[in-house]
């Protein structure tokens, strides 16, 4: 009996012993994992300016990443880089979850306006981009135009032009304007300052359409720029003229 008990007690104490070690064991090597992951650096994840490019035309990321800025936030304030020096010679993977968006190696195509994500990753950092797509050749209805409204960029001043051949021709002027996307304008972006815009209204004065400097938007351009230009001046000092008279 007393064998007996000699052996059972070595027994409980080897298994207790055994409990302890693995115990020790499962934290050392939690320890490690975790002492592992900490020098596990994470990505540096870059968000960039936002791009206005044009649906229906295909673009190289090499071609949109010049001039575009890549920015991160860290505890003492933002980087900022130039997105075309940080992925220079990098392999980088850009993939877009959109099907608007067609993908093919290092360049896209968008079906159709919209806001779209695209992402690139490589090893060590990640960016992230937004695409503003616009239509290429914008459309223009202006078929429920009955008056227009055209301030000067100068003084802000405004005139209102309601006779019906005046609206009308203005507005065939516009439609065969055939503006087009400029994606140089669009990478400079807006300039500061402008000398007529001009809104177009329907008859119960909701807003039809509106140009500033002769083009809908600032990265549209047309071969008729300078006659819209001309044509809304002489439009303007003409009803400045009248209303002087008027007085």
């Amino acid at each position: 009996m007393w064998r007996v008990s000699i052996k059972e007690k070595n027994r409980k104490r080897a298994i207790a012993m055994g409990l302890v070690l693995g115990i020790a064991c499962s934290m050392l090597h939690g320890t490690a994992i975790d002492a592992k992951k900490s020098t596990v650096k994470k990505k540096v994840i870059y968000k960039c300016s936002k791009l206005i490019v044009a649906d229906g035309t295909k673009y190289k990321i090499s071609q949109v990443a010049k001039g575009t800025r890549g920015r991160y936030w860290t505890d003492q304030g933002s980087v900022d880089h130039q997105l075309s020096k940080l992925i220079k010679n990098k392999k980088v993977k850009w993939i877009s979850r959109d099907r608007n968006l067609k993908m093919k190696g290092a360049s896209f195509t968008a079906k159709k306006p919209g806001t779209y994500k695209l992402t690139g990753t490589a090893k060590k950092e990640k960016y992230q981009l937004t695409l503003e797509v616009v239509s290429k050749k914008p459309k223009t209805d202006l078929s429920q135009v009955t008056y227009m409204v055209i301030r000067s960029g100068s003084d802000g001043s405004s005139v209102k032009i309601q006779d019906p051949d005046l609206v009308r021709d203005f507005c065939a002027m516009i439609c065969a304007a055939d503006y087009t996307f400029d994606h140089k304008l669009a990478k400079k972006g807006r300039r500061v300052g402008w000398n007529y815009a001009v809104k177009f209204y329907a008859a119960n004065g909701e807003e039809q359409y509106a140009i500033l400097n002769s083009v809908p938007e600032y990265y549209y351009t047309s071969s008729k720029y300078a006659e819209i230009h001309a044509h809304t001046a002489k439009l303007f000092n003409q009803e400045k003229e009248a209303q002087h008279i008027a007085k």
